[in-house]
């Protein structure tokens, strides 16, 4: 899911947008959701058991989504997966860069690699369309590697305590849980996460 907080104050909501092959691996749904204390499962979006999602239909979707003025004037981080995912990553790009870049003070993206390689240029530009990403560098957005390799990298948040494991583990692990993040995400006042479902 996709955090959407305001720096400082935690998180007070998720926007999670998904996209994700089905099963047969044939058919693509993305989908939107809202998740705040208010409305904990808003959902914008649809998919079809049947068939894709047209380009135009994806399209209404995100741009119902994007239109959320929490990103008005606000520095807008999006994490985005790398080349090892699938989804129609470079339309999602594209219609989020079409719809924040404008608005937003700054918009940026970050690959999250976990642990893969970092992304070259080429690599880059395959993964969300060489236009999109010379479009996107127009506009002053800029895409970061999670660079996972540098201990400077990461802030640490606190950790899940050994009895919120046991919980939600059901009781097969019981161990406290150090957690640590990309600081990047506190450098900004709104996050999106993208990616597969």
């Amino acid at each position: 899911p996709a955090c959407v907080g305001e720096r400082g104050r935690g998180i007070e909501g998720q926007i999670a947008i998904n996209s994700y092959l089905t099963p047969s691996f044939h058919r693509l749904r993305v989908g939107v959701r809202f998740f705040t204390r208010r409305q904990p499962h808003l959902m914008i979006g649809f998919g079809f058991a049947d068939r894709t999602l047209t380009a135009p239909e994806t399209a209404h979707i995100l741009a119902e989504a994007l239109h959320d003025p929490r990103f008005t004037d606000r520095r807008v981080l999006v994490i985005i997966p790398d080349g090892t995912r699938s989804g129609p990553l470079a339309a999602v790009f594209a219609h989020i860069v079409q719809h924040l870049a404008p608005r937003a003070r700054q918009l940026d993206f970050l690959i999250a690699l976990g642990t893969h390689q970092p992304m070259t240029a080429a690599q880059i530009a395959a993964l969300l369309g060489a236009e999109n990403v010379a479009h996107a560098a127009d506009l002053g957005v800029r895409i970061f590697n999670h660079e996972w390799q540098r201990a400077e990298t990461f802030i640490d948040l606190g950790e899940i305590s050994a009895a919120q494991v046991a919980e939600i583990s059901g009781g097969q692990l019981a161990q406290a849980v150090p957690v640590r993040v990309n600081r990047l995400v506190t450098e900004y006042d709104q996050l999106v996460v993208c990616g597969p479902d």
